[in-house]
């Protein structure tokens, strides 16, 4: 649950951070882990996660809580778009193994989302890909690569002849 708990970590320390009794040290992995995996069945039960927070022992509890909502949608969504891009964590396995609502919609969505941009690129190689092969294989014709070696040498002779005469 490495990536969820980092997750986690990055939507509500900054929250935690705002309470005046909050203490950095009560933060160890136990209490990531327990919060994640709390905050996962927040769907169908908020209590755990309610525990977790009340056992911090916060100036104003209700300030964190009233962020679960966001913090366990904002969560889900970022697990749901690291499962469609086949990436892994025990946090989707327990999603998955709980149907969580949220987590099914937000995978539906991000598959729609990727087959669109799928499709979009495909479109897009297709479209470009007449002049990607022009761009590959140009070639200069040989008649204006001799005129601008023609050219560049004229040049080089005039400034060799100037520079002669000046000496």
């Amino acid at each position: 649950m490495k990536k969820s708990e980092q997750i986690i970590k990055s939507l509500v320390l900054p929250v935690l951070e705002k309470d005046n009794n909050f203490n950095q040290l009560n933060l160890n992995d136990d209490f990531w882990k327990a919060f994640t995996s709390s905050i996962l069945l927040y769907e169908n039960d908020a209590k755990p996660i309610f525990k977790v927070v009340y056992e911090l022992q916060l100036n104003d509890p209700e300030r964190v809580i009233k962020k679960l909502t966001s913090v366990h949608a904002s969560l889900i969504k970022e697990l749901a778009e690291l499962h469609v891009l086949e990436g892994s964590d025990e946090a989707i396995d327990i999603l998955l193994a709980n149907n969580s609502k949220l987590f099914i919609e937000q995978v539906n969505y991000f598959k729609t989302v990727k087959g669109v941009i799928t499709k979009l690129e495909r479109e897009r190689i297709r479209e470009e890909l007449p002049k990607a092969y022009e761009k590959v294989t140009f070639e200069i014709p040989e008649n204006d690569l001799e005129a601008a070696i023609k050219k560049t040498e004229r040049e080089n002779l005039k400034k060799n002849s100037n520079n002669g005469m000046k000496n």
